[in-house]
């Protein structure tokens, strides 16, 4: 959550600077490209420890 804040006030900073808009989308476009790969990490961590758990239950 504080990457993704982070990552909002840094494209609220290059819009408030009259940046390029070229530059603010390209930004834009890495930093959720960023998002969702950590996101899927996330997920597969996620996944993985409900397995565990469930294997250790037994």
């Amino acid at each position: 959550v504080q990457r993704q804040l982070a990552n909002y006030n840094k494209l609220i900073d290059k819009l408030s600077t009259n940046a390029e808009m070229e530059e603010v989308m390209n930004d834009y476009n890495m930093l959720k490209a960023q998002n969702e790969l950590s996101t899927q990490h996330m997920d597969i961590i996620f996944t993985e420890r409900q397995a565990k758990e469930k294997q250790t239950r037994r």
